[in-house]
């Protein structure tokens, strides 16, 4: 990359700020940069235009994009040629690489095997999408300070690693080369999670030294087991390794071959053992201590303090502890006697309570089974249909995760409808916000309006449609402008919110409406907005 156009204060594209080199590596540079249109950082990985390997860097790049699973860094941008350099853009994260972690020292096998179980879980997904990654190591699996992961490089990685494109095996038993290439960088995929396991557990590489570890010991050409390497490894976490990497795997054990079933095993590891098993055999002369002191508390906790024996009780103690439990039956006694009385003495001021009370009328809480407005009966409105809404007049593309849009309404708040992530909580200065629409079948009166967010805070409006659009047959306003808004828009601090209309509305169609986000639940840098259940009520009668 040398003497190419690009360094600090460079702009490539109009808008991408470079702020400063990342690493170089493969014969490319990675910068992080200033996307200033979308006001966020960004990383740019960089290679010469005239590379030999451009095509595959350029095609991967454009591949990857049909994963979806949030754990991958998404690609932003391509760009082919721009005064000689080609880059790819992807999202930036402030996650450390897990290499930089080990270099620390081993992870205890519980949070070993959760990382590596994430990874896992999103190279199934980048399988089921036909698009293995083939370059999975510690230096391209990022931990947040929050310990989410998050993984870079997918395909382009292996594209500029690799000397020559992968030889594409025959064509055989009717299965396509395509097929059966991409079933072989499947396997390497899973080889490599069995890799990255045993380099957390006891922070050397197996196959030689890389990454900043030391190369893992072996014995007459084998490798030896975690539990070999370092005392109290999990005996789980060192079985998994060894049904990914044992050649065969021990005791007959059934090799792992597909991450999901990689993923399913490391999430019942437990933690470290408080010491080794009978059966098994330190070969190494030092111990490795597990990584404390210098990482982050959350991801390398310290180990247990040995717990000190106990001296045998005096024989006044035993004298005590045989007096006490003869005279425990007879405090037993006493003391279900006294609650007795207690609960007798609650039961009779309830009754008397009850009868000497005056008969008023239940003025319930808003959304409750009567309104505060002269104790009107309320009942919950049917809902017949509901769609989201996302102008496009107002930057949107006209829908934001119909799919899920029916799990708002399903009756179960534990499901529920869940936007696009943005950079921030105005949705990225993108788009003014996007909502919900409720159809009602017919034009119905409404007065309350109960809503379950997945997470806070979150600052909404309520829109109800204008009654010559309540006898529209099957459409609903297209943008806000053409709704009535119910009150200013509101912010809530908490899960469950009632919201009562000013006066009831004859309508069919009601619009929940989104302004601004919060934090995505797990993630920095990153706001959705999550609506579990929502539901609308009217006067009974």
């Amino acid at each position: 990359m040398e003497g190419l156009a690009i360094q600090p204060g460079s702009i490539l594209a109009g808008r991408y700020r470079i702020d400063d080199l990342v690493g170089e590596a493969a014969g490319s540079s990675t910068w992080r940069a200033f996307d200033q249109i979308l006001n966020r950082s960004v990383s740019i990985r960089a290679v010469a235009a005239d590379d030999p390997r451009l095509a595959a860097f350029l095609d991967a790049a454009r591949r990857s994009t049909a994963v979806s699973d949030p754990r991958f860094l998404p690609v932003l941008d391509a760009v082919a040629d721009e005064d000689g350099i080609a880059y790819v853009v992807r999202e930036w994260s402030r996650g450390l690489p897990l290499s930089v972690l080990l270099r620390e020292g081993p992870l205890p096998s519980r949070r070993a095997a959760t990382i590596v179980a994430e990874v896992a879980e999103a190279l199934a997904s980048a399988h089921e999408a036909g698009m293995p990654h083939r370059a999975i190591n510690p230096s391209t699996v990022l931990v947040k300070e929050n310990g989410a992961i998050r993984i870079t490089g997918l395909g382009t990685e292996y594209a500029l690693r690799a000397a020559a494109p992968a030889p594409t095996p025959d064509a055989t038993d009717g299965v396509p080369d395509d097929t059966a290439a991409r079933h072989a960088g499947e396997q390497v995929d899973v080889r490599a999670l069995g890799r990255v396991l045993y380099a957390c557990l006891v922070a050397r590489w197996p196959g030689g030294r890389g990454f900043g570890l030391p190369p893992a010991p072996t014995e007459h050409g084998r490798l030896l087991r975690p539990r070999q390497v370092r005392a109290g490894v999990s005996r789980e976490a060192d079985r998994v390794c060894d049904r990914i990497l044992g050649q065969p795997p021990r005791h007959h054990a059934t090799p792992l071959t597909h991450p999901r079933e990689v993923a399913d095993e490391l999430w019942q590891v437990t933690d470290d053992d408080s010491m080794l098993d009978d059966d098994t055999e330190i070969t190494l002369g030092e111990m490795l201590p597990v990584a404390a002191g210098n990482g982050a508390p959350a991801l390398l906790p310290t180990r247990p303090r040995p717990v000190t024996p106990t001296r045998p009780p005096t024989r006044l103690e035993r004298s005590r502890e045989i007096a006490r439990h003869a005279t425990d039956g007879h405090r037993k006694l006493i003391w279900i006697g006294i609650v007795l009385l207690v609960v007798l003495a609650a039961f009779v001021s309830y009754f008397v309570g009850r009868e000497s009370a005056p008969n008023v009328a239940d003025n319930g809480p808003p959304g409750g089974s009567a309104s505060a407005q002269g104790g009107t009966e309320l009942k919950k409105l049917p809902v017949s249909a509901i769609t989201s809404l996302d102008p496009v007049a107002s930057g949107g593309d006209g829908e934001e995760n119909n799919d899920e849009i029916q799990n708002a309404v399903d009756g179960n708040p534990k499901t529920q409808w869940v936007t696009n992530w943005y950079g921030s909580p105005d949705f990225g200065n993108l788009k003014p916000g996007v909502g919900m629409i409720v159809d009602l079948g017919k034009p119905q009166e409404v007065s309350d309006i109960l809503i379950r967010f997945g997470a806070e805070p979150t600052t909404y409006q309520i829109f109800t449609a204008p009654s010559d659009a309540t006898e529209a047959a099957d459409q609903a306003p297209g943008t806000t402008n053409d709704w009535i808004a119910q009150g200013d828009p509101e912010q809530t601090g908490e899960a469950d919110t009632s919201y009562r209309l000013t006066t009831p509305v004859t309508t069919r169609y009601v619009l929940l409406w989104l302004k601004e986000l919060p934090p995505e639940i797990g993630v920095t840098g990153h706001w959705r907005g999550y609506v579990n259940e929502l539901t609308l009520k009217g006067p009974a009668s």
